[in-house]
């Protein structure tokens, strides 16, 4: 059996970066692309978006959507808040609070979400902050006396897959000071990959963005892979003949 840095240096030779060899943190990256994939080819997913009152940890949910993988709208509605919405907000989304006044609170709304997301798999563009958002605004909710909340952020957060962070793998524009890689705007993903930018900072318009990123992302990864396959082939075919021809000379 050869040393490890022996084995390490004729990995490097061949271009090879052996399993074994591989830190921790990259294992984890390999292993969310597998699921992240298996997830979007296999079909059984929704893609949910939201649009808040602001980023802080008081901002509370607006409008929400969710679509399936054909790009069908499951569910799409304003969402009465507990408190104003900031005239920041609005000027980003142009959800006022004329607009939300007579909306379902998020009691309501948070209902048929874990009654719809239950044991399934959801993709969200900026997953982290969506998640923290559908908990704050469970909780003003209940202490406004909404009630009736459900955990949605808890109930869907082990099933739940973040597009922007395996966009930004897929995008691949490395940020040497974070050593990680940028993270890309939806609407500027979307560009990238030649998605029609259409009704941004809209819950709805956002999922049908999401949508066009990751199905581009599956079909580019069953280009690569494809590719990859033919490359091998050809690869084990040139090692045939070869061996075959030194056969011949010995003979």
């Amino acid at each position: 059996m050869q040393p490890p840095h022996r084995a390490r240096s004729r990995f490097s030779q061949l271009g090879i970066k052996p399993f074994f060899f591989v830190t921790f943190k990259e294992r984890m990256e390999v292993m969310a692309k597998k699921a992240f994939l298996d997830v979007i080819r296999g079909g059984d997913f929704f893609i949910l978006d939201t649009e808040t009152t602001g980023l802080g940890d008081d901002a509370e949910i607006c409008q929400i959507a969710v679509i399936d993988p054909a790009g069908r709208t499951i569910l799409d509605t304003l969402v009465k808040t507990t408190k104003p919405i900031p005239a920041g907000a609005s000027a980003i989304h142009g959800i006022t609070n004329e607009a939300v006044a007579k909306a379902p609170g998020w009691g309501p709304v948070s209902q048929f979400l874990c009654a719809l997301l239950v044991n399934t798999n959801v993709v969200i563009y900026n997953a982290n902050y969506d998640l923290r958002v559908m908990q704050s605004s469970t909780v003003l909710s209940d202490q406004g006396g909404g009630g009736g909340g459900c955990d949605v952020a808890h109930l869907i957060k082990d099933k739940c897959h973040c597009a922007m962070l395996e966009y930004a793998k897929f995008y691949g524009d490395w940020n040497d000071y974070h050593r990680s890689y940028r993270w890309q705007k939806l609407s500027a993903a979307a560009r990238q990959c030649g998605v029609t930018v259409e009704n941004a900072h809209d819950a709805l318009g956002d999922c049908l963005m999401t949508l066009g990123v990751v199905q581009h992302m599956v079909a580019k990864e069953n280009e690569r892979e494809a590719n990859s396959k033919i490359q091998g082939g050809n690869a084990i075919g040139e090692r045939e003949q070869t061996g075959g021809a030194e056969g011949a000379d010995e003979a």
